[in-house]
C-alpha cells in the first residue's frame, strides 16, 4: 500500500503523489509527520491535520532523518530540528536527507557533504559527491570517479567511468572496456591508509555476475 504524499489545507484530504494510485492508508496507518501544504507554503503536520512544523516553507518539506529535515526558504535549502528551529543555516542550493550524520549538499553546481551542524564534512568542490561508507566516499572530477578518505585526501584517483561504493568498491573504466572489483583495505575502519593499496580480487566476469 503507497503512503500519501501530502495533506492539503484546501481540500482536507489527502493528496496521493505521482504513481501512488488510489488505495490511501487508513489513519493508523499513516506515518508520524505528513507533508502539510497551505496555499503554496509547506509545512508537517500529524495524521490528524494538526500542525507540527507550520506551512511556511517554499517547497516541500523533507522528511525527518535522524532528527533532521530539510526545509526551502526563498528557494535555499538548509535543516531544520524537531522544534522547528533552522539549525543550518538555509545556504545551499540542494540538499538530501542525513544518513549516518552526512548529508549532501550543493552550492553553485558542486557537491560535498555536512554534519548535521551544518560543518563541512566533505567541502563543496565536486561534480557529484556520495556518502562515506566504509570509510571512502565517492566523487566525481570533470565526469570521472574516484575515491577520498575521511581527511578528503584523493585515495583511488578520479580516472574511472563508474564507481559504487560498500564493502566492495566497483570501479570501470571505458579504456579497458572491463569492470574490476576490489576489497578494501585491511586498515582499520576500511579506511586508506598511506601504506595501504587497493587489490582486485574478482574477474570482470565474475564481477558482472555480481553486480
Amino acid at each position: 500500500m503507497m503512503r500519501p504524499r501530502f495533506w492539503e489545507d484546501t481540500s482536507g484530504r489527502l493528496i496521493p503523489g505521482s504513481g501512488c494510485g488510489e488505495d490511501l492508508p487508513t489513519a493508523g496507518e499513516l506515518p508520524a509527520l505528513i507533508p502539510y501544504r497551505k496555499s503554496d507554503k509547506w509545512g508537517l503536520c500529524d495524521s490528524g491535520m494538526r500542525m507540527v512544523i507550520p506551512a511556511i516553507y517554499d517547497a516541500e518539506v523533507g522528511c525527518f532523518c535522524e532528527r533532521r529535515a530539510a526545509v526551502n526558504l526563498g528557494g535555499r535549502w538548509g535543516f531544520i530540528d524537531a522544534r522547528g528551529d533552522m539549525v543550518v543555516p538555509g545556504v545551499y542550493d540542494e540538499a538530501g536527507s542525513f544518513f549516518k550524520a552526512q548529508a549532501s549538499v550543493a552550492v553553485n553546481g558542486k557537491h560535498g557533504l555536512i554534519d548535521p551542524f551544518g560543518n563541512a564534512v566533505v567541502p563543496c568542490i565536486y561534480d557529484e559527491a556520495f556518502y562515506f561508507r566504509e570509510g571512502l566516499a565517492s566523487v566525481n572530477l570533470g565526469g570521472r570517479w574516484g575515491f577520498i578518505d575521511v581527511g578528503g585526501k584523493m585515495v583511488i584517483p578520479a580516472i574511472y567511468d563508474e564507481a559504487g561504493s560498500s564493502t566492495w568498491l566497483a570501479l570501470s573504466t571505458s579504456q579497458s572496456s572491463s569492470l574490476v572489483i576490489t576489497a578494501l583495505p585491511d586498515s582499520p575502519g576500511g579506511q586508506v591508509s598511506s601504506r595501504s593499496t587497493v587489490r582486485p580480487v574478482l574477474t570482470p566476469e565474475i564481477a558482472r555476475g555480481l553486480l
